[in-house]
């Protein structure tokens, strides 16, 4: 954030005038936010991950302890299924990230 306040693009709203809590809100933190996103973003594949622990550690039912219990007996389909179905919301994860840093900075384009 501090970067970002630091940047010429703001140097030059302060000059023009405009008031300081609107350089913060509408210029200021639209240029923070992209390492936040990122982060958000790549945390859904730790949650995951997080899951298959935490389910197997506490006895839990969900998707993690289903895939450990699938692994252990060796049943192919169920464990292809889970990791699909995890790779697909990583995957959904980081598009929808990618939509966010369109409208977060509005130098990025999408193609």
């Amino acid at each position: 954030m501090l970067e970002t306040l630091a940047e010429d693009h703001v140097r030059t709203f302060r000059a023009h005038g405009v008031g300081e809590r609107a350089i913060i809100w509408r210029h200021g933190l639209r240029g923070a936010l992209a390492p936040l996103i990122a982060v958000n973003a790549n945390n859904i594949g730790v949650l995951f991950g997080g899951a298959v622990l935490t389910e197997t550690l506490f006895g839990l039912p969900g998707i993690g302890r289903e895939m450990v219990e699938a692994v252990k007996v060796v049943d192919l389909p169920v464990v292809v299924g889970m990791v699909l179905v995890t790779g697909f919301f990583v995957v959904l994860a980081n598009a929808v990230a990618d939509v966010l840093y369109a409208v977060a900075d509005r130098r990025v384009v999408l193609a």
